[in-house]
């Protein structure tokens, strides 16, 4: 009897640790939100302009994944660090695969509620303020995919700086909409920046193994899903369905690590 209290106990111990640590877990991403929209940099609430700005991109933390956004705002997420192989699940691995259950956007439109995207940390040298650009577009995938490639080739010669970027824009004329602009990180040069705190990511809400339980999709429901790819012409566009696929697969390949 005593055995089975010490154990009951023991139990209900491990139960509230790991509901503390649960609870602690990040569920947005730290620093100042950096957006790019119709051709303008702006930063936080306000939307401080930053055309032009010129910061540190943390390219070394540099994270990939999913978030998971119900009422307009984001409740989960299967994130993590590139430089250290994370290898983000398929959709098909994620909960909500029943097209009936997602919700609609503004225009009425069914939309997913999981999305894929990329989550470049910036700093600010005088003010060491750190900002976060989270991007699911077109034009934001090739601005950091740029990026990357500059930087594996900068650390495939031993080197360990960092890039200093000017925040610009760029457009291309499209034959049915039009100009269209995208964001562009030029490097300016490579620098030893000063140590800034590395912000936590955020984690899955209440689940501390970071793992979820999800339904199966059927074969009608996963081919719904793989069709599901948006087009190229604006960057607000997402390119979750493009993107993730090839992306996983390179992760799994071990070309990043």
């Amino acid at each position: 009897m005593t055995n089975e209290i010490v154990k009951r106990n023991q139990g209900e111990v491990d139960n509230f640790r790991q509901f503390a640590d649960a609870a602690r877990v990040k569920q947005n991403f730290d620093g100042t939100i950096l957006k790019y929209t119709k051709g303008n940099w702006t930063a936080g609430k306000d939307g401080i302009d930053m055309n032009g700005a010129q910061i540190v991109a943390l390219v070394d933390r540099l994270a990939v994944g999913w978030t998971k956004w119900l009422d307009r705002r984001p409740v989960d997420y299967r994130v993590g660090y590139v430089a250290e192989g994370f290898r983000p699940p398929r959709r098909q691995e994620l909960d909500m695969v029943d097209e009936t259950t997602w919700p609609r956007d503004f225009n009425g439109d069914v939309r997913d509620p999981w999305q894929f995207g990329l989550h470049l940390p910036l700093a600010d040298l005088e003010t060491t303020e750190q900002y976060i650009f989270s991007t699911s577009s077109s034009g934001g995938r090739e601005a950091i995919a740029s990026l990357a490639d500059a930087y594996a080739n900068h650390r495939a010669q031993g080197k360990t700086t960092l890039p200093l970027v000017e925040l610009n824009t760029d457009s291309y004329d499209h034959r049915s909409y039009g100009q269209v602009n995208v964001p562009k990180l030029d490097i300016l040069k490579w620098i030893d920046p000063p140590e800034f705190e590395q912000k936590a990511l955020p984690g899955s809400p209440m689940e501390g193994s970071g793992t979820a339980s999800v339904t199966q999709p059927t074969a009608p429901q996963r081919a719904r899903i793989a069709r599901r790819s948006s087009s190229d012409m604006d960057d607000e566009i997402p390119f979750a369905f493009m993107l993730a696929p090839i992306l996983i697969g390179l992760l799994s390949s071990g070309l990043f690590l």
